[in-house]
């Protein structure tokens, strides 16, 4: 058996597990993250009644000049404006459904007769010039000319990137140095989080020595144990997974003519 082919072996098994761990981390960090994205956006799609009416540029600049906007907000990601109506404002879709401004909404009747309350978003494409519009609505003083619209942030997906974000960053970061730390011999060679620790012991091979554990008579306790521990250095993952560390070597205590010579030759 090769010793650098055992050890290239054990550093490995070490570095992928930990890699293993972090990466099913990631993962499942990524997958939370677009299902709350998604459920998110379900749940404000339905939650949301209030529907987006397109109004034509000339349409709006009727309701400026006569005095029936009451506020604008700029999208300049979408470069569209948001229109507010003064209150008694009426907007009639294309199936004749009469929409009028309320406090609370806007105001309309059912098919069955009775009295509704719509939430509805006006917009209008914006065609002129940033300068023009401005103008425009300086004139007729419309609220919100100066300031910019900014998109509502979806809570969830905030929620997500101030706190998981953060929590997968400082993990990865504490596994980094724990690998660097088990590369330098630090804290006994433990490796990464959730890894078991591993002692820095160097595994020594010899060429055949001729001797076997049948060569040495008695000491069957002794011979067990160190059969444990050759049986170690080949399977290093069956230990592993029980928690169990590679000792960094075996002292044979004993008067002489008790077999430790042979017992060292026998492990060789």
């Amino acid at each position: 058996m090769n010793p650098n082919d055992n050890k290239n072996n054990h550093k490995n098994n070490k570095s992928g597990g930990n890699w293993r761990g972090v990466a099913s981390l990631v993962g499942w960090a990524l997958l939370l993250t677009i299902v709350f994205s998604y459920a998110s956006s379900i749940m404000g799609s339905t939650g949301r009644q209030a529907s987006s009416v397109n109004i034509e540029y000339g349409t709006f600049l009727d309701m400026v000049e006569s005095g029936q906007v009451e506020r604008v907000e700029f999208d300049n990601t979408e470069d569209i404006l948001i229109i507010t109506p003064e209150e008694g404002y009426t907007y009639t879709d294309e199936e004749g459904t009469a929409y009028t401004k309320t406090e609370n909404g806007y105001s309309y009747t059912d098919a069955a007769g009775q009295q509704q309350t719509a939430h509805l978003e006006l917009f209008t494409v914006q065609i002129q010039s940033n300068d023009a519009v401005i103008a425009l609505l300086n004139e007729y003083g419309v609220e919100g000319v100066d300031e910019a619209y900014q998109a509502p942030v979806n809570p969830v997906l905030a929620m997500l990137v101030s706190y998981v974000l953060p929590f997968v960053l400082i993990f990865l970061m504490f596994s980094l140095v724990m690998r660097w730390m088990a590369k330098k011999g630090g804290m006994g060679g433990m490796g990464g989080i959730g890894g078991v620790g591993k002692a820095n012991a160097k595994v020594y091979m010899e060429k055949s020595t001729g001797v076997t554990f049948k060569d040495v008579a008695g000491q069957d306790e002794a011979k067990e144990s160190l059969t444990e521990i050759i049986d170690f250095l080949h399977n290093p993952q069956k230990y592993t997974e029980i928690g169990a560390k590679l000792p960094k070597g075996a002292l044979l205590v004993g008067p002489p003519g008790t077999g430790k010579t042979l017992l060292a030759k026998a492990v060789a």
